[in-house]
């Protein structure tokens, strides 16, 4: 018997099992905008708690470090507020981090920096604002990071470039970068011509997710030209919202914004867009935010 080999084989085995270990030891979180609920769920889609956080008033935005779950709520648009919840049990940490918002629709987290996307109402067109916090103590660096935009639902950030969509009259999308530091536009707009009500935004190394929210699929653009790398990533799914990333996998919150209790999340293959699970949470009352993240890690991918 060849026992070096053995235990090469054996070793090898077992780096497998921890591998396939790791990939179940997580939790997706998903802001339910009907049942005003915030679900907590095992990576492989099963259900840990469907009203990990409930009683919430219409809570849209999620965002994720380490053992502070950041969630917006927006009221009735004039009662908008950020809180943070304990990741792990659920519980009130800080009930009012940052209030007197309107719409505080998209949160984004670099560090200690917390971004929030206010819209200001407006019928679908009203203006929308970034502003930046500090993720602590809610305490305003700049409310007014970023404005001047048209409705949007998308943000994300990547180094020291802020990503954030923009529409107008529903009709004409786009991709603006903003220097996330001081909110200098660097490429206004980085990508043009989307269809209408172009949505969740998350970066990979160079290639920018978009998930168009009033139509059926999800497109990649390279992040520092903005040309189109596929327009049609992910197709045929129907009002994709939110996007998250962990690793190589894609997740897609399908059927927001008031559609029913017939909303799901998806998940596929972030190199290839093949899908791995279109159904992998079903059932969700008009999905919102969403953030995935491993235990190893402790904290969500940007």
């Amino acid at each position: 018997m060849n026992i070096r080999l053995t235990i090469i084989t054996i070793l090898a085995v077992c780096a497998a099992l921890l591998a396939l270990a790791k990939d179940l030891h997580g939790q997706s979180y998903v802001a339910s905008n009907i049942t005003e609920t915030v679900g907590k769920y095992n990576l492989d889609g099963s259900v840990v708690n469907a009203s990990f956080i409930a009683g919430l008033d219409n809570p849209y935005g999620l965002a994720i470090s380490g053992n502070n779950l950041y969630v917006s709520t927006v009221g009735n648009g004039t009662n908008g507020k950020v809180a943070i919840y304990d990741a792990t049990t659920g519980a009130v940490i800080n009930p009012s981090l940052i209030t007197g918002l309107g719409y505080p629709l998209v949160l984004a987290l670099s560090g200690n920096s917390l971004y929030v996307l206010n819209y200001l109402g407006g019928n679908g067109n009203g203006t929308v604002s970034v502003g930046l916090y500090n993720a602590t103590t809610g305490a305003a660096i700049n409310s007014s990071l970023v404005t001047g935009l048209f409705y949007s639902g998308g943000l994300t950030i990547s180094g020291n470039h802020l990503y954030v969509t923009s529409q107008e009259c529903g009709a004409f999308g786009y991709i603006y970068e903003y220097d996330a530091t001081t909110g200098a536009p660097i490429r206004s707009p980085l990508v043009s011509g989307l269809l209408r009500a172009p949505s969740g935004l998350v970066v990979s190394g160079n290639t920018l997710y978009e998930a168009n929210g009033c139509g059926t699929s999800v497109g990649t653009y390279d992040a520092t030209a903005g040309t189109t790398i596929n327009g049609s990533f992910v197709s045929g799914v129907s009002f994709p919202h939110s996007l998250a990333l962990l690793g190589n996998n894609l997740f897609v919150t399908i059927g927001g914004t008031n559609f029913g209790t017939t909303g799901s999340v998806g998940e596929w293959d972030a190199t290839t867009g093949a899908v791995i699970n279109s159904s992998l949470i079903s059932g969700l009352g008009s999905p919102e935010g969403i953030v995935v993240v491993d235990d190893d890690q402790g904290e969500n991918e940007p």
